[in-house]
């Protein structure tokens, strides 16, 4: 298993496929994000409680997101 941490924002959609509370530019930065680290939704087994972290050098809410390796 490995371990990314990514926007709390994007929960929803990586858990449940549900994008309703994205806009377009929240789409494609998560689509981008998982084509760069080679990933897929179907792949996620766990969401961690939402934190303050911080995600390409910016500080927001983050999950830890675990993924099949």
């Amino acid at each position: 298993m490995q371990t990314y941490t990514a926007p709390a924002l994007w929960a929803s959609a990586i858990v449940n496929l549900d994008y309703s509370g994205l806009t377009d530019e929240d789409r494609a930065e998560l689509n981008k994000w998982l084509v760069d680290n080679g990933l897929s939704f179907v792949d996620c087994l766990d969401c961690s409680e939402e934190y303050i972290g911080r995600f390409n050098g910016l500080l927001c809410n983050v999950c830890d997101y675990t993924y099949k390796a």
